[in-house]
């Protein structure tokens, strides 16, 4: 029984390893997607002469930055609740 028991751990063990390579990979990923598309913005803003536009622009990312830290945030144990959208 015993045995049963501490191969069962084991194997949770392991699963949670691979579930935590593999979280860290999707954020990763979202993250250098995050970074590719304030890029594109930035290189945007930079071709266009309107003042109305480029402050659009700038409006879009500023609140593109901000996203990063919210992931952040929210992915963090415990304060997923906080990030929740309330009706």
């Amino acid at each position: 029984m015993a045995r049963i028991l501490i191969r069962d751990e084991e194997a949770m063990e392991q699963a949670v390893a691979e579930k935590t390579v593999l979280l860290k990979e999707v954020h990763h990923r979202v993250k250098n997607n995050l970074q590719l598309i304030a890029s594109i913005i930035n290189m945007q803003s930079r071709l266009i002469d309107d003042r109305d536009a480029k402050r659009v622009l700038r409006s879009v990312q500023d609140r593109w930055r901000r996203w990063p830290r919210s992931i952040v945030t929210c992915t963090r144990p415990n304060n997923w609740i906080r990030c929740m959208p309330t009706g």
